[in-house]
């Protein structure tokens, strides 16, 4: 699977993983930048695809339900910029993603969230910790870019290496 078309629901994968490919390792200076950037990331390209905000303010910024960019942290809700957040409000609030059985059917524009194992364990401890987007698809693997390590075109194989342990969950969006 190399590329997915435009859907009914108007999501332009093309330009979700376009814009994650610009701004992969210098960020889009419009928007707020987190120390732990990763979903805010995302959630801009998913934006760029035609992902709609809800009507969410500051008071509901941590209601599961609620997806929303603020102009500062403070006004933005958790879902927008948390991974384990936008896990929840993607796939059982606003079931905009679909969990993939196996990584390796994600498309361009699809999320890709991992759970790091904890050192002490060697295990994951079941809060998702990090999010990437497939920006391309090469040598028959996806490729993911990425903020708080940014990264530009990442091979999955490289990412299931570095980290292994964790969980892996791939949403289609």
């Amino acid at each position: 699977m190399e590329q997915k078309v435009t859907t009914a629901s108007g999501y332009n994968y093309a330009n979700m993983a376009a814009y994650a490919r610009k701004y992969a390792i210098h960020p889009n200076p419009v928007y707020i930048e987190y120390s732990k950037d990763c979903t805010n990331f995302i959630s801009q390209a998913l934006l760029a695809g035609g992902w709609k905000t809800t009507s969410g303010g500051i008071l509901h910024r941590k209601d599961p339900d609620e997806w929303f960019f603020g102009a500062f942290q403070s006004t933005t809700s958790y879902a927008r910029a948390g991974a384990h957040n936008w896990y929840w409000y993607a796939t059982k609030y606003s079931h905009r993603t679909k969990i993939l059985d196996n990584m390796f059917k994600m498309g361009i524009g699809d999320v890709l969230q991992i759970d790091f194992a904890e050192k002490s364990t060697g295990r994951p401890n079941g809060y998702i910790n990090y999010t990437m987007m497939v920006t391309a698809w090469k040598n028959g693997e996806p490729y993911l870019s990425g903020h708080t390590n940014n990264v530009l075109n990442k091979p999955l194989t490289v990412i299931k290496f570095e980290n292994k342990g964790a969980n892996f969950y791939a949403h289609r969006t």
